[in-house]
């Protein structure tokens, strides 16, 4: 996504990623229902948020009021042109405004309201066309280069390789018209190369909050003259082992199952559904219980144990004021945020699947069984006990977890942006998040009214 003239700054980028973060909040706080609604009709909805609120996103000082009003005015005022993807693969260069309406608020209130739109909005909406941008990543980056490289590139982060386009579209990309009018002259993609792209490239490599480097593919034409651009993403360590939701980081604890003779497959089986801190819990209480002695089978007691969630006491007791609790056993502090993201993304997930309409479930749910990736054991398990049984739904979620467009929010992307959103007052959250407000149509209750742009389509080159 690139401008056609004028300077897209690296603080309208941000300010741009705010409003997109207020406006997918929001958008999530919708019934589905309504969201069909409003896609299948067309219709405009208005998003709204004080300064002090972007401020806060941003991590702006108090100073930027006039710099975030300026950025969004210059975002209305901009005619933007992005490859889009049709059905049937066929590519689109969509030339639109990205904001069609916005006002700022007269009384002091600090308030703006901006509209998107519809094919520009639905397009924004889309998860499985654009990947949730880590809003805290994106703050840190020193240099507004670096950032477009990590927005045009972040969305290909599953299939780590990026669609192979000409070195004209990437120059455009990356950098403003006035400087890529200078480094699309002939002979000039070298210093393209040296003073946007290799920089760009260390910063996201040295930047350990970002999850991945990326490598340079150049494609030559005649002459050896670089003609097009592709780049190949590597996840960092972190990165590819957060995406293995099965692994476990403890070793000691899988020893610890083995010792109650479960076999591999059931530890597999409960790494993949409960989370590190909860098994250690029930392990304190199930060592109490081998203390006291009457236990035969320690295998199938645990699991039991386990499945039915109760320390030591019996399903009866469960629930009673007076039984005594269970101290949690010492949890490093990141180790517990990040069982704690763990279990954030599993609650996504789930609420993601239930609220999808019983055909898509059954669609879901076959194309889970259809993958390679499903274990064999799985698919027995649910042909013998459907689909409730732990190592059918467990691995399932955590398959879903990986599908496009399942986890879209920002505070999804990452376990630092999870805790941003964690810890932000309570005012912030709930279904007026970040005081997003929604209207459909009619005009603006206050401030002044710009007048709307429609989108264009232009067949791609």
């Amino acid at each position: 996504m690139y401008p056609v003239s004028g300077q897209y700054s690296h603080f309208c980028r941000r300010v741009f990623n705010a409003l997109l973060l207020v406006t997918t909040k929001g958008w999530q706080s919708i019934p589905s229902e309504l969201q069909a609604k409003v896609l299948d009709e067309r219709r405009v909805l208005r998003f709204a948020a004080t300064v002090g609120e972007l401020g806060k996103v941003l991590r702006a000082t108090t100073r930027a009021t006039e710099r975030i009003y300026d950025a969004v005015e210059n975002l209305y005022g901009q005619e933007f042109r992005f490859d889009a993807m049709g059905e049937r693969g066929d590519m689109y260069k969509v030339a639109s405004r990205l904001i069609s309406q916005y006002s700022r608020s007269s009384d002091g209130s600090g308030e703006v309201q901006w509209e998107f739109p519809p094919d520009v909005f639905e397009m924004l909406m889309s998860p499985g066309r654009w990947a949730a941008i880590d809003i805290h990543l994106a703050n840190r980056f020193n240099s507004g280069h670096s950032l477009a490289l990590y927005e045009n590139t972040h969305r290909y982060i599953r299939v780590q390789l990026t669609a192979r386009m000409p070195v004209v579209d990437w120059v455009k990309l990356l950098v403003s018209p006035d400087a890529a009018e200078t480094f699309l002259q002939q002979g000039n993609y070298r210093y393209f190369k040296r003073d946007i792209l290799l920089p760009a490239m260390r910063e996201l490599e040295s930047t350990e909050a970002c999850p991945f480097s990326v490598e340079l593919l150049e494609t030559t034409g005649s002459r050896n003259k670089v003609t097009h651009l592709q780049f190949r993403l590597h996840l960092k360590v972190q990165a590819a082992l957060d995406m293995d939701t099965s692994q476990t980081g403890d070793p000691r604890l899988e020893a610890k199952l083995r010792e109650y003779g479960i076999t591999e497959r059931g530890i597999d089986q409960l790494l993949t559904k409960y989370d590190e801190p909860v098994l250690r819990l029930h392990i304190a209480a199930f060592d109490k219980r081998l203390a006291e002695g009457g236990i035969r089978d320690k295998a199938a007691a645990f699991v039991h144990q386990v499945k039915n969630d109760y320390y030591g006491r019996s399903p009866q007791q469960e629930g009673q004021a007076d039984a005594p609790a269970l101290p949690a056993p010492a949890v490093d502090t990141r180790k517990q945020d990040e069982a704690d993201f763990a279990k954030h993304i599993a609650q996504r997930v789930r609420k993601y699947y239930l609220g999808q309409p019983r055909f898509v479930q059954d669609q879901l749910l076959q194309a889970f069984l259809n993958s390679p990736d499903t274990p064999n054991l799985v698919r027995e398990q649910f042909a013998k006990k459907g689909f409730k049984t732990p190592a059918v739904s467990g691995t399932f979620y955590a398959w879903m977890a990986k599908q496009e467009g399942v986890l879209s929010l920002p505070e999804d992307a990452s376990l630092d942006a999870y805790l941003d959103w964690r810890n932000e007052p309570k005012s912030s959250k709930g279904p007026r998040v970040l005081s997003t407000k929604l209207s459909v149509g009619g005009p603006t209750s206050s401030g002044r009214r710009k007048k709307a742009a429609s989108p264009r389509e232009v067949p791609a080159d």
